[in-house]
């Protein structure tokens, strides 16, 4: 629900602040928990957004890929988990994060497999 909190615009506080409110009327600790931390996360993002920018600016290029790798993968592990449940969700992102591994690994040596290969 933090991820959330990025994509929502600003004028939806007003949103989820009532949404905190029902919660709490209705009895509901779990989501109102939940609703409190994307409020505040919500509420801290433009405190926080010049130091994240800051910090972005300072971040070398594959380090930016790799964070933007596993932005990708938490996004999708976020929309398998609504569509088919949070254990398919991890079984399909294990899949993926260990044939990445695996390609990763082969491409280390592909160097070594074009040499030897030009030696037969």
């Amino acid at each position: 629900m933090g991820l959330l909190a990025w994509l929502l615009p600003d004028e939806a506080i007003v949103l989820v602040l009532v949404a905190i409110g029902f919660a709490v009327m209705v009895g509901a600790r779990k989501a109102a928990s939940a609703l409190s931390i994307l409020f505040f996360s919500i509420v801290a993002a433009p405190l926080l957004l010049p130091f994240i920018d800051l910090v972005v600016d300072a971040m070398p290029f594959w380090l930016l890929l790799i964070a933007g790798a596993w932005l990708v993968l938490v996004l999708a592990r976020g929309l398998l988990g609504l569509a088919v449940g949070r254990q398919a969700s991890n079984e399909v992102i294990g899949h993926v994060v260990g044939t990445g591994i695996v390609a990763a690994i082969r491409l280390l040596f592909l160097p070594l497999r074009l040499v030897f290969r030009g030696r037969r």
